[in-house]
């Protein structure tokens, strides 16, 4: 009966066994005895079931991490490499940039000093104009104050008697007006335009100023829409500047400007305006008229005489 030993054995602590109780049938212990050994084997088969089931899934479980992991890194790996090559592309588009960004600062400071020097000009320009504006004023005051003085005189003595001095040359060096007592009596007019134009040159040409005064005055008269009638008035103010009369000779000078625009003796009166200015001292107009001449009328000798003379000012 080793079973039955065994059996009995197992539980010490009872005092007559569990398996093999006293007073029980044999029949009876058996089949608890039985019974005892299905349900241990059952017990012991679902703790063996259970512990190698628990081992494949951790298994799987293992093998599945680890398969993920691979994945992972190999993801990493391909993340890293985009990654860096985003970088270089990012690292060559800064490097653009700033090459884009340093030429366009160079062309945004060359503007800039090309914009500061504009205005500089302009500026100096605007500063030309109002001096030029204040100029032009006082030439024009200084023009009317002349008319009125030569209107006066005119009406009063009919240019016979005219105060010697004019001009800033001293007596030495530059010959007064002159000072007739009595008007000359022009001689009788040519009959023909042509023979009275020759003549009142010809009376210039010999110093004769009163007399070719005179005589331009009667062939602007007669003729006053004649191709000459400029030339004329240009040698009526010539008069005047040849006896030291420059404002006389200014204001005949004009009167070729307002009264002949188109004709061809207009540089030379707008010259010789200034030369006039300047026999009075008047350094300022002098250049403002031959400025205007060589802006108005360049490649003419008359701006080449104009230009040679601002250079003598510098």
């Amino acid at each position: 009966m080793p079973l039955v030993l065994f059996a009995y054995n197992r539980f010490p602590g009872e005092s007559h066994g569990y398996l093999l109780d006293e007073g029980a049938d044999m029949k009876t212990s058996l089949t608890r005895l039985g019974v005892y050994c299905i349900c241990t084997g059952i017990v012991m088969g679902c703790f063996g079931c259970a512990s190698t089931s628990d081992v494949r899934f951790l298994d799987e479980r293992l093998r599945a991490v680890e398969s993920l992991n691979t994945d992972l890194k190999r993801e990493n790996q391909n993340l890293e490499k985009q990654l860096s090559r985003a970088r270089e592309q990012q690292n060559a588009r800064e490097a653009e940039l700033m090459n884009r960004y340093a030429g366009q600062g160079a062309t945004v400071n060359a503007v800039r000093e090309e914009m500061s020097r504009l205005e500089g000009i302009l500026e100096e320009l605007n500063h030309r104009d109002d001096l030029a504006a204040g100029a032009i004023d006082r030439v024009s005051a200084v023009l009317d104050r002349l008319s009125d003085r030569v209107a006066a005189i005119e009406a009063f003595v009919g240019f016979e008697n005219i105060a010697g001095g004019r001009g800033e040359a001293s007596a030495a060096q530059t010959p007064q007006p002159a000072v007739p007592t009595q008007a000359p009596t022009p001689p009788p007019a040519p009959a023909t335009e042509a023979a009275l134009y020759a003549a009142a040159k010809g009376m210039f040409d010999k110093g004769e100023m009163e007399t070719a005064r005179s005589m331009f005055t009667q062939f602007l008269d007669k003729y006053g829409k004649s191709p000459n009638a400029d030339n004329a008035q240009f040698w009526i103010g010539e008069t005047y500047y040849r006896e030291n009369w420059f404002e006389k000779a200014i204001l005949e000078y004009q009167e070729v400007i307002e009264s002949y625009p188109k004709g061809n003796k207009v540089p030379s009166a707008l010259l010789k305006q200034g030369f006039a200015f300047l026999k009075l001292g008047n350094r300022l107009n002098c250049q403002i008229l031959l400025k205007d001449i060589i802006e108005r009328f360049p490649n003419t000798p008359e701006a080449e005489i104009a230009s040679k003379k601002l250079s003598e000012f510098d």
